[in-house]
């Protein structure tokens, strides 16, 4: 006999054997029961929740010749045709690979042929949200009149790219996500009927690797029952998945919270050399900060195993709520950047990097700057009244600058470029400030600083020093802050990360 995987060998053949949606089952019987069926549903939940399970089982119980109490046979001619989805009345249509104005005009027009050997006629669309907006156009056409005998159910897992034309025409749906605890009881009855010999450890790593899909644990289930002749145990599965330790994890969030960049890249060498997956690294990493995060806020609300309950528990670590957003959000980019590059370790060396680099968030910078501007403010005064009796100002300095900076552009063009982008400001009755914003420019300035400091002197007609510093904060940002706050801005030497 041909080997039939797990995940069609055990997928649910009637509404009672689906896991965790109760309430839809009930409401699709009750539909069948009083024959109030509509002429378009819609599915819609995270994948491997049920949806398209649940059409089929939907399209066997409208179209079983018998039918018990609400529920298909499984042995009538109907229900044998759609199991082996060989129903000339059940229709399943990829929605990626038929979402053009071509197939729907096909499907309208095959709508309107008569039923063969059923009640019903069916369209399953899968994947709806991939058909184009024309598409559903000419699909709208169709369930606008529909014959009485034909039923539409679309399923999706992106429910918001549905028009809402379209959803106004259909009885919606909303799956639930399959909990921990269901998925678990129903990988142990599939290990005993299949003879698996599994800890409960390993058990448990299915599980949370499986993201609440059913067919996903029934997948990893399958790859690993390859070693059905040992017993498996939770280290197996983390050699074949390539998933890192715990204890490297913890180590690493520990490094990324002190900053400790030597620790972080001999962790990532590690873990490459190793050959462990990084990109699997990155999601458990990210998945475990999500962890300590909820767990510190309210252990009850977060679905964990017994013995990573232990490990949070006695977890000495504390990340704040805008250090765990700023991390987190990091390693997000980076998940996503590296399914892109053919060297994810590249990607991932320079995300931890920026992880690690100081962040303020918005209010902890705006505090800071009202406890400068009242300095800056003092300072304006005092520097008013020093400047008054010369007649000189910031206004003056900044119009005599452009002078300097179309004199020298003549000559050096290059630094004439860099000392367009400093800023240059009074600091005192005999210094003027120079403040650059990276290397190249302070390189090139300082090379020339004796022949800017001897026209300074020249165009403003006063002994003054020249002094010029370089700041980590972009000019591109004190561009578009008022004069106090850029004054305070340059003084406040920090890199500083502001919500987009």
């Amino acid at each position: 006999m041909a080997y039939i995987n797990l995940t069609k060998k055990f997928r649910p053949k009637k509404f009672s054997e689906i896991i965790n949606q109760d309430h839809i089952c009930q409401a699709l019987m009750n539909s069948i029961a009083k024959e109030h069926i509509s002429y378009a549903y819609l599915f819609s939940g995270n994948r491997g929740c049920g949806k398209t399970t649940m059409a089929r089982v939907f399209a066997k119980t409208l179209n079983c010749k018998n039918r018990i109490i609400n529920e298909p046979c499984n042995i009538c001619e109907n229900c044998i045709d759609i199991e082996k989805s060989h129903s000339l009345d059940v229709l399943e249509i990829d929605g990626a690979s038929n979402n053009g104005v071509d197939e729907m005009r096909n499907l309208k027009n095959n709508v309107m042929l008569s039923n063969i050997n059923s009640k019903y006629k069916i369209y399953i669309i899968d994947e709806a949200q991939q058909i184009t907006s024309y598409a559903f156009n000419v699909l709208l056409k169709t369930l606008e009149e529909p014959p009485k005998c034909v039923v539409f159910i679309l399923v999706t897992t992106e429910q918001y790219k549905i028009p809402i034309t379209i959803l106004s025409r259909c009885q919606r749906y909303r799956f639930k996500s399959i909990s921990n605890s269901s998925i678990k009881d129903f990988l142990e009855k599939i290990t005993k009927k299949e003879h698996l010999e599994i800890t409960d450890e390993a058990l448990n790593i299915i599980v949370s690797l499986s993201n609440g899909s059913i067919r996903d644990s029934l997948i990893l289930l399958e790859q690993i029952s390859n070693m059905k002749d040992i017993k498996i145990t939770s280290e197996h599965i983390k050699e074949l998945i390539g998933i890192v330790p715990n204890n490297i994890i913890l180590v690493m969030i520990k490094s990324l919270l002190q900053k400790d960049i030597k620790m972080i890249f001999k962790i990532v060498n590690k873990i490459y050399k190793l050959g462990y997956n990084i990109i699997q690294f990155t999601k458990d990493l990210r998945d475990f900060l999500r962890k300590i995060m909820i767990y510190s806020i309210n252990p009850r609300i977060i679905e964990i195993f017994p013995e990573e309950q232990e490990i949070l528990k006695n977890l000495k670590i504390k990340i704040s709520i805008n250090t765990y957003i700023h991390i987190n959000t990091i390693l997000s980019k980076a998940i996503n950047n590296m399914y892109q590059y053919d060297k994810p370790i590249v990607i991932l060396e320079i995300y931890l990097l920026k992880a690690t680099e100081t962040y303020y968030n918005a209010k902890e910078f705006i505090n800071k700057l009202d406890e400068l501007i009242e300095k800056i403010q003092t300072s304006d005064n005092e520097y008013n009244n020093q400047f008054a009796q010369k007649h000189f100002d910031d206004t003056k300095l900044k119009h005599e600058w452009k002078m300097i900076i179309n004199e020298l552009g003549n000559k050096h063009p290059l630094i004439a470029m860099s000392l367009k982008n400093a800023l240059i400001k009074i600091t005192s009755d005999n210094f003027i400030q120079l403040t650059v914003f990276n290397q190249f420019d302070y390189d090139n300035i300082v090379d020339l600083k004796e022949e800017i400091h001897y026209l300074l002197k020249k165009k403003v007609n006063l002994n003054i020093e020249l002094n010029i510093i370089k700041s980590d904060i972009t000019n591109n940002y004190l561009k578009e802050i008022p004069k106090h706050i850029e004054e305070i801005a340059t003084d406040f030497n920090s890199k500083i990360e502001l919500p987009k």
